[in-house]
């Protein structure tokens, strides 16, 4: 079975309900803070643009990354809280790619116009778990992929009131270039209160907002974000 995932740098092209939508942690439009905010409910794939980012997908095409240090970001960057990291290429390049991390576990990404739903595999490319086949979905400047189940499992999200916290918890010296701290510290800037730098690492502002907000709420003041703190950035004013 598989499911249709949209990306866009321009996040407004993007249909409302999606079943799963994927954004970049970095470079000229970090999209995937605001991404997961506007669509709690959906699947997210988190993208890096470059090896020294942290998040569950690297993107390899010509001003991002390179096939070459693919291996290296999957032994020391990529991130695994979701599943299995994914590594997304052109489909002319599957081969070469796959030579170059041997036999590391992840998850290929291909992207392969043909402006019809397909996964690379049956197409005369090598096989892929998802396949980006348009990048003009619905006539706009958007991006549709067609997604297998290995990718975010055969179950439809939970409705729950905030999205998922995918580590145990993060903190300036612990998990604190994950992607939730993008999500977190995205909702913080539009709905707590502003930051200076509403992008980036956790550090020491997103600390001080993580402080006022378990002291507020009575909980452990330590500036780290597990569950509870977490949840509170969604917590009615």
């Amino acid at each position: 079975m598989t499911i249709q995932m949209f990306d866009s740098v321009t996040i407004t092209e993007i249909p409302a309900n999606p079943a799963a939508v994927a954004g970049y942690v970095g470079g000229n439009w970090p999209t995937y803070g605001e991404l997961v905010n506007r669509f709690p409910h959906a699947h997210h794939l988190s993208i890096a643009v470059n090896a020294g980012e942290r998040a569950r997908c690297l993107d390899i095409e010509s001003g991002d990354a390179t096939i070459d240090q693919a291996a290296h970001w999957l032994d020391t960057m990529a991130d695994r809280s979701q599943g299995k990291p994914v590594l997304y290429t052109s489909a002319g390049n599957i081969s070469t790619l796959r030579a170059a991390v041997g036999n590391r576990e992840y998850l290929l990404w291909s992207a392969h116009y043909t402006y019809q739903p397909h996964v690379c595999g049956q197409c005369g490319y090598p096989p892929a778990d998802l396949t980006q086949f348009s990048d003009k979905a619905l006539g706009r400047n958007l991006d549709e992929s067609l997604v297998g189940d290995q990718v975010f499992g055969p179950a439809t999200p939970p409705e729950v009131p905030h999205p998922k916290l995918h580590v145990d918890y993060f903190d300036q010296t612990h998990e604190q270039n994950c992607p939730d701290v993008h999500v977190w510290k995205f909702r913080v800037h539009n709905h707590v209160q502003p930051l200076v730098s509403p992008r980036g690492a956790f550090g020491p502002e997103a600390e001080a907002v993580a402080r006022r907000l378990q002291e507020k709420h009575g909980l452990t003041v330590d500036g780290k974000v597990g569950p509870q703190t977490w949840g509170l950035a969604w917590a009615p004013a």
